[in-house]
């Protein structure tokens, strides 16, 4: 791995503030929230803070902290809600569709992690279900999703 690959796998400042705000409990919760409050810069999101935005709402909340960007967090939370959502409304008509014509079908990754092991969906940031199914079965499956109405 390149010394720049390397480089770009760590978080940057304001996504590590965030991933603090985010995942910090106990003692530990209220000054990694407000570090991040302090420092955040609703203009200067960058995608990958973002996603984290309704992690930290949750851990605000579940702290008893108030931030100054409490509205702003609840209303990138009810979006993330909406967009899971349909990722999780997607998954379903996926599997179903692949399973009607004898594909055996494997959630991966964010669905399965949103439903099974989150208190919310929508804190899990996902933005794409991932289906595994078996090589012989692929182009079977391709075929079918090509053909259908599913919706992203």
């Amino acid at each position: 791995m390149t010394e720049a690959r390397q480089k770009d796998c760590w978080p940057t400042p304001p996504q590590a503030r965030a991933l603090g705000a985010a995942l910090r409990l106990g003692s530990l919760a209220r000054p990694a929230i407000e570090a991040w409050a302090e420092r955040f810069t609703p203009g200067q999101v960058d995608p990958g803070t973002l996603r984290l935005l309704p992690l930290v709402h949750e851990n605000a909340r579940e702290h008893g902290v108030n931030t100054p960007w409490d509205v702003r967090l609840a209303a990138r939370r009810r979006n993330a809600s909406k967009q899971v959502s349909h990722s999780l409304e997607a998954a379903r008509t996926t599997v179903a569709l692949l399973e009607e014509r004898g594909i055996e079908a494997l959630l991966l990754k964010g669905v399965p992690l949103a439903v099974l092991y989150y208190r919310a969906p929508e804190l899990r940031p996902m933005a794409d279900i991932d289906v595994l199914v078996r090589v012989e079965a692929v182009t079977k499956a391709l075929d079918a999703l090509r053909g259908s109405r599913i919706r992203r």
